[in-house]
């Protein structure tokens, strides 16, 4: 006699296999990514994936031409980030030089404070 945990086992077994096969892995949208910071543009994102598909070459490969390429792509990355993330900051600073709650919710943006709205406990 088959007891109904075995039943019910047998049940997940077969929806989780049926997932697995008929389920595709996606990235993050493009989108959210250039939502949470304004200095990632669509290039950025491209030269991401690029590095991301060297990476995964290299690794599948284990060829030094890959490994070299996707170094290369990963620093250019990074570099580009940073230079981006930098005179953004710079540029909006200087905008808003004379405005201090502007000046003052960029500060925060690059030091990553979250604000938080304060409650009132009665």
């Amino acid at each position: 006699m088959i007891s109904t945990n075995q039943t019910c086992n047998a049940g997940l077994h077969a929806v989780n296999v049926h997932v697995a096969e008929n389920t595709d892995v996606y990235r993050i949208s493009t989108p959210s990514i250039l939502a949470k910071s304004p200095w990632i543009t669509y290039e950025f994102v491209r030269k991401m994936r690029k590095s991301d598909f060297l990476k995964m070459k290299a690794e599948q490969s284990k060829d030094q031409s890959y490994w070299a390429a996707f170094t290369a792509a990963r620093n250019e990355v990074n570099n580009s980030i940073k230079y981006a993330k930098r005179k953004y900051f710079e540029d909006n600073l200087a905008a808003n030089r004379n405005d201090p709650r502007k000046t003052w919710q960029l500060i925060n943006e690059l030091s990553s404070h979250q604000h938080q709205k304060k409650l009132n406990y009665y």
